[in-house]
């Protein structure tokens, strides 16, 4: 609003190619120099307001535009020129940028053909969810091969004095490091230590496609490699079975403790459908299915508008049910999306004992 004042007065005042230039130059400076060379968000912020300063009052020269076509071609001997069919011009012209700039910017991102290549903004890919630890808290993370060849990324607080606990954080999916951005600056004010790994297939960490790389102890030797060098519920309850001695207490915030063993997605259903009335993990058996990976891939954004949707009632009707994530992405149906957005009824917090009590029973 205030840039569109400014633009309007310096309209008034101005060449019209003048005011022209100082939209077009600041817009293009915003974009080139602090979006393309930035990488923390703080940066973004100063470049949401310089872009919303000049991209913003590119309409306030339209009235400038009109009058000047208009009295141009009065005196070039064209006749009179109605300003509002100069008017109309414009607005075919913008529509058409608007038309082609959607699937352009959709596949540049998509391909993210620059990635890894240049500088800054341009080569970090951070319009990608995939790119968090490294990017987000690029003072605070590093990466580390384990044995195996996997380079895994992390971040890392050393505690404030000795004889302070270390916190290892292991998210959940679907997520990353990107989960423990309010809980890392409060740990590291009260003085504790912090290991937050972006897990294997996850954020800055490799992606093998291998299946066999994903085991459950595999994982959890390369979490105690990290450790080792610094001197999600499954994988933490593999972890802290396979080494006891690593940890002084453990502590579960979504799903409970899982213990050794396969993961009967029938049974698993079958009772949160007993308890709840649907079932919780309709979509694990559709991630298992042969054709999967090339389904969410054509349909990336639909998967990430159910996963991360402000209505948690999206996730009961869209993910729960076995088949039901199949039928939703061949609509390629959008949903209202709200970055980490979890359910909060308690009840689903119940499934992982019964689970539990369920084994044991056995």
């Amino acid at each position: 609003m205030i840039s569109n004042i400014g633009m309007g007065l310096l309209v008034d005042k101005l060449n019209v190619m003048t005011c022209i230039y100082i939209s077009a130059v600041g817009t293009t400076a915003s974009v080139l120099l602090v979006w393309g060379l930035s990488k923390s968000i703080s940066v973004l912020y100063v470049f949401c307001v310089l872009y919303g300063i000049f991209a913003g009052c590119w309409t306030s020269t339209w009235p400038g535009i009109m009058r000047e076509i208009s009295q141009k071609s009065e005196d070039a001997g064209f006749g009179y020129i109605d300003p509002m069919m100069v008017y109309g011009h414009l607005c075919i012209g913008r529509g058409i940028g608007n038309i082609i700039s959607g699937p352009l910017s959709d596949a540049l991102i998509r391909n993210l053909p620059w990635q890894e290549q240049t500088i800054g903004g341009y080569g970090s890919g951070y319009v990608n969810s995939n790119k968090l630890a490294l990017q987000l808290h690029p003072d605070v993370s590093k990466t580390t091969t384990t044995s195996d060849g996997t380079t895994y990324a992390y971040i890392r607080i050393p505690a404030a004095a000795p004889t302070n606990p270390t916190f290892l954080l292991l998210h959940g999916f679907p997520s990353s490091s990107f989960e423990w951005r309010h809980m890392v600056p409060r740990l590291k004010g009260k003085g504790y230590g912090i290991v937050a790994p972006d897990l294997l297939g996850y954020g800055d960490t490799d992606k093998p496609v291998e299946v066999e790389a994903y085991s459950h102890k595999r994982m959890a030797d390369q979490i105690i490699e990290i450790l080792e060098v610094e001197g999600g519920s499954v994988l933490l309850s593999m972890t802290a079975l396979a080494h006891p001695t690593y940890f002084s207490a453990i502590a579960f915030l979504a799903p409970g403790y899982a213990p050794p063993g396969p993961f009967q997605i029938d049974v698993i259903n079958s009772l949160s459908e007993q308890y709840f009335g649907h079932q919780c993990y309709g979509y694990m058996k559709f991630f298992n299915e042969d054709d999967a990976a090339a389904i969410v891939d054509a349909n990336g954004p639909s998967l990430t508008s159910l996963l991360y949707s402000t209505t948690p009632e999206d996730w009961r009707i869209h993910m729960g049910p076995a088949g039901a994530y199949e039928l939703k992405a061949y609509r390629c149906a959008y949903i209202p999306m709200d970055m980490y957005a979890r359910t909060a009824d308690p009840r689903y917090d119940r499934i992982s004992t019964l689970i539990l009590l369920e084994e044991v029973d056995r």
